[in-house]
């Protein structure tokens, strides 16, 4: 009998102590998880708006380099060759021409690589801003590696 009056009072501690303590820090864990969804949606939105000032900046200064002069197809040469710095693609041929109103240039390229890169540097080539648009995309595989052609046009007075 005094086993189990023991038992049942260290039964009632256990569970006082649990819940009396278990709550408090549940409590401070749910702050802390509601604090860091508050700060991780403030900084993606902070990496947006910096991604979009980023890019209002990069399409301010080929505005300005083609209003002193500098000509559509240098411009879009010059895109393509940023974008080429650190992407893994090999064996690249480029041919930019200028074209007939309302385009300014057609853009025309080829490279090798893995396939992660070759598709990243794809996306680079045309990524928004930058005032190309892609007219066709070809990807062949051989082996490991991806060959990608790609054509693509820039529209109005902008690379």
């Amino acid at each position: 009998m005094r086993t189990r009056l023991i038992a049942a009072v260290l039964a009632v501690a256990a569970l006082v102590v649990h819940f009396g303590l278990t709550a408090r820090y549940r409590s401070e864990a749910d702050r802390a998880a509601d604090e860091y969804r508050r700060v991780r949606d403030e900084r993606r939105e902070l990496n947006a708006r910096l991604a979009q000032r980023t890019r209002l900046v990069e399409a301010q200064g080929r505005a300005g380099r083609l209003a002193a002069g500098e000509t559509p197809v240098r411009a879009a040469r010059l895109s393509v060759v940023r974008s080429l710095e650190g992407s893994g693609v090999s064996h690249v041929r480029l041919g930019v021409l200028p074209a007939r109103a309302p385009l300014a240039v057609s853009l025309r390229l080829s490279a090798q690589g893995p396939f992660d890169q070759v598709v990243r540097f794809a996306g680079e080539v045309v990524r928004p801003g930058n005032g190309l648009v892609l007219s066709q995309v070809n990807l062949d595989s051989a082996d490991e590696r991806v060959a990608l052609t790609l054509a693509a046009v820039g529209l109005g007075g902008s690379p």
